[in-house]
């Protein structure tokens, strides 16, 4: 069977399921994704440039990515009933 490399959400998702140090690596992935979110926004543009992303355009990204990151997100889950969920 032929191989192919991973895509990037793949990639994330296989990190977060699988580790040797369990949820510690789930808390480092998010804590490193707001973390970085945060270097982006308090750097100035030109600092976050490079020669296929504007600066302007990563610290939109990084924005997007902190306020998610604030929000508590949901999703339907149907295996979860609605006493359980309040």
């Amino acid at each position: 069977m032929a191989k192919r490399h991973m895509t990037n959400e793949e990639k994330i998702t296989h990190m977060m399921r699988f580790s040797n140090h369990g949820a510690l690596k789930q808390i480092f992935i998010m804590s490193a994704l707001e973390k970085y979110a945060e270097m982006v926004l308090a750097a100035t543009p030109e600092d976050c440039s490079n020669q296929l992303i504007s600066g302007e355009a990563w610290q939109r990204v990084a924005a997007e990515v902190q306020k998610e990151m604030r929000t508590d997100m949901t999703i339907n889950d149907p295996e979860l009933d609605d006493e359980e969920a309040e």
